[in-house]
């Protein structure tokens, strides 16, 4: 993994190393007579010996560095190898450029493995910069466009870095690939409500009511472009929702974008989908509760919020039998 020395190559095990000889290793202390005893490599024996002889004693050290090395190619998920690894490096001052690099390789074989994750994470903040970040993090979503870890560290270093620019066009275009990535739904949920100030972790102003309003407006015309292609897309009607009942001016915003959702809708019994169905149903539940004007509204046939309502959750619960416990228990009293 590391590229720290000439004992990279170096295929022996530690305690046949001269330049180990000063350290007594320190073996795994299990009872005399264990149910199941583990049948550790020898490899794994020997490298974790020596890692916990210094723990003990805290040494930080280039050849610590390359005993890390071994211990994390024997389990790559060793979070106490990564955080002293991380400390040795700080400890040497040894090149946080290198490491990314070097860790960057790592991810083609673990690209879902957290502790390489939160290392990089650390390391950016030691260095104070990402530079090139968001370049690594499109690399492994070329692979996995759903990559939870991968979208996590993005949305991270975006916010840590406040490097906004060009990610909403990023976002759009892995819809543009698949338009069901609820991945990409999310994020691009989440860079809108941060450019509209309710990022609590990044330092902007909320946009005026009005201006918030057409940005939401905006948002659910983008995602109702999908709505030809699958109406059942539970991803995009999660995104319309999201904009249609915010957690800010939900009243305000609310009355302004829900009627644009209510008649894109598929109305009627066909086609049977439960996303739809859910979407209209919350409408008019949230617009009873609110005691919205049913004027601004076409998919009422004459009848009230709480009438529509229920009647949607009725066909809900025979459609989707899974959850028609859970339709019924909704039902507006």
């Amino acid at each position: 993994m590391s590229e720290s020395s000439s004992d990279d190559s170096d295929c022996r095990l530690f305690s046949e190393r001269s330049e180990w000889d000063d350290v007594t290793p320190v073996k795994q202390q299990d009872s005399e007579n264990p149910v199941v005893a583990i049948q550790y490599s020898e490899v794994f024996a020997d490298c974790h010996s020596y890692f916990r002889a210094v723990l003990a004693s805290g040494e930080k050290s280039e050849r610590v560095l390359n005993l890390t090395q071994a211990v994390i190619d024997c389990n790559a998920a060793n979070y106490t190898a990564w955080k002293y690894r991380r400390d040795v490096i700080l400890a040497i001052n040894f090149s946080i450029d290198k490491e990314l690099e070097t860790v960057a390789s790592m991810l083609n074989s673990y690209p879902k493995n957290f502790q390489i994750w939160h290392h990089r994470r650390e390391l950016l903040l030691a260095k104070g910069s990402a530079e090139g970040e968001r370049e690594v993090v499109g690399v492994t979503l070329e692979k996995d466009a759903k990559n939870y870890h991968a979208w996590c560290h993005r949305r991270w270093v975006v916010t840590q870095f406040d490097l906004l620019n060009g990610e909403e066009e990023y976002a759009v275009s892995h819809l543009e690939e698949d338009f069901r990535n609820n991945s990409a739904w999310n994020y691009l949920y989440f860079i809108v409500e941060t450019k509209l100030g309710l990022n609590p972790q990044l330092a902007r102003g909320e946009v005026p009511l009005e201006e918030h309003i057409e940005v939401r407006k905006a948002e659910i015309r983008r995602g109702l472009s999908y709505l030809k292609n699958s109406a059942s897309n539970e991803a995009m009607h999660n995104y319309l929702v999201g904009h249609m009942l915010p957690k800010h001016h939900t009243k305000e915003v609310f009355q302004a974008c829900a009627p644009l959702v209510e008649d894109a809708m598929p109305h009627g019994a066909e086609p049977v989908f439960t996303w739809p169905k859910s979407t209209l149903a919350e409408i008019y539940s949230f617009a009873h509760e609110q005691g919205v004007d049913g004027g601004l509204f076409t998919g009422l046939n004459g009848k009230t919020f709480k009438e529509r309502a229920n009647e949607l959750y009725a066909e809900l619960a025979e459609i989707d039998e899974i959850r028609a416990k859970y339709w019924r228990s909704v039902v507006i009293e």
